[in-house]
């Protein structure tokens, strides 16, 4: 959406304008009275004179002195007179439909800004409904889901950082093979696949086993003997028997999708209200808990190669806000400590 059109500016460049011209015109008609018509009259011929006013000289000279008719041709006070007020009501109506059209303009872009405000905060009310169904069994829904499902991904993150099974052990790497065991899961059987340039089949085979027995315990807790040793990040959660690590993709994917389609709604109808950006983001962040912001900075990294640069930077935008939401992003050097 563009900036509102300056009604107010307008319209008074507008008046100046016109009082300008129309003082200009009322001095051009002072001066044709003062100093041109008095003589005029002297460019009749005798005989007009004569026939015009059968008197004597004097007496004709007299009246005529006396009298209004001091004109003649387009030199008559009514030939300036008229054109002076034909001007003035000129730029009157000129001035007029601007300042209409202007309004018509102005009221357009309010009734604009309106529907989108209403789109807008009716994407909000979907978005608040999606966050409270997802639920985690054993946990809650809504915003306790995620607090769980943040936690569950930062433990992984650090058993990744702990047991050093990467070969490359730059954040992002980290966060790219820990956000897919996250959102996928685990179960006894599947492997998942990861290129043997980031990790050895052998390692990532024990780090699967080693997930798969953390998820048996705390489901299992309490039966025949078994008991939950517990994860560091999620120890809260530990003896509510849990199924840990069994992923999270049917609750998040459309979750991000949507968080994406709002961003994107957002930077396409950005509003400029006199000067000042009505900066819809702040509602959004304002929706969120640091444990989505998260989870979102992490999902939208992962798979970056699969967005657009316009995607990651809408959402480099919508986390760009303080030092507590870095605090909440994997690449912050106090996320997990590294060994």
């Amino acid at each position: 959406m563009k900036n509102k059109i300056p009604t107010s500016s307008v319209s008074q460049i507008l008046v100046y304008s016109c009082s300008a011209i129309v003082i200009l015109l009322l001095l051009f008609t002072w001066y044709e009275v003062q100093f041109n018509t008095p003589n005029v009259w002297t460019m009749l011929s005798e005989t007009e004179l004569t026939n015009k006013f059968p008197l004597s000289e004097n007496t004709r000279d007299e009246l005529i002195e006396n009298s209004d008719i001091h004109f003649k041709y387009h030199n008559s006070l009514i030939t300036v007179l008229s054109v002076t007020i034909a001007s003035l009501g000129v730029m009157l109506t000129f001035a007029a439909f601007y300042i209409q059209y202007l309004f018509n303009a102005r009221q357009k872009e309010d009734l604009s800004k309106e529907r989108f405000e209403n789109q807008y905060f009716h994407l909000l009310d979907v978005l608040r409904d999606i966050c409270q169904n997802i639920y985690v069994p054993n946990v809650g829904k809504g915003k306790i889901a995620f607090h769980y499902m943040f936690y569950e991904y930062k433990a992984i993150y650090n058993m990744v950082v702990r047991k050093g099974i990467l070969k490359d052990n730059d954040p992002a790497s980290i966060n790219s093979f820990s956000f897919k065991i996250f959102i996928d899961g685990v179960s006894p059987g599947f492997i998942p696949e990861f290129n043997e340039s980031i990790i050895n089949k052998e390692d990532l085979n024990s780090f699967i086993e080693y997930l798969l027995d953390k998820q048996s315990q705390s489901e299992n807790n309490g039966i025949n003997g078994i008991s939950d040793s517990g994860v560091r990040y999620i120890m809260d959660y530990r003896g509510k028997r849990i199924k840990y690590f069994d992923g999270h993709r049917l609750r998040l994917v459309h979750y991000f999708n949507y968080m994406l389609l709002i961003l994107k709604y957002i930077t396409e109808n950005e509003i400029e209200d006199d000067g000042k950006e009505l900066n819809m983001m702040d509602y959004l962040r304002g929706e969120l808990t640091e444990h989505e912001m998260g989870l979102f900075y992490a999902y939208i990294k992962c798979y970056e190669d699969k967005c657009s640069n316009e995607s990651i930077r809408r959402v480099e935008r919508l986390l760009d806000t303080s030092l507590i939401v870095n605090k909440y992003k994997f690449d912050n050097s106090k996320f997990v400590p590294h060994y």
